[in-house]
């Protein structure tokens, strides 16, 4: 219940952030996306294990954060939340 409350409350970050990271500089905002992004991502692996955040290490395979580092270039990010950009496709 901890966790899932942890990975509920950082999806409400991650969807507030987006005026904030429009606001940086356009060189930094690839880079600030991509770091959301990944952590989104390894979110919905927690959240696909069951919340089990202990039992086994939750990752991105290669394949995934290349796809979510292209996201992260896409100008605004594609105007979607962290964790709708995370989603698998």
């Amino acid at each position: 219940a901890v966790v899932r409350r942890l990975l509920r409350a950082a999806d409400g970050l991650y969807r507030r952030a987006g005026d904030g990271i429009a606001a940086l500089p356009a060189r930094c905002r690839p880079g600030i996306r991509a770091a959301g992004l990944l952590y989104a991502g390894i979110g919905r692996e927690v959240e696909r294990k069951g919340f089990d955040s202990v039992g086994a290490r939750a990752r991105v395979p290669a394949s995934g954060k290349a796809a979510l580092l292209l996201r992260a270039a896409l100008p605004n990010g594609a105007g979607r939340s962290a964790r709708e950009a995370a989603a698998p496709p």
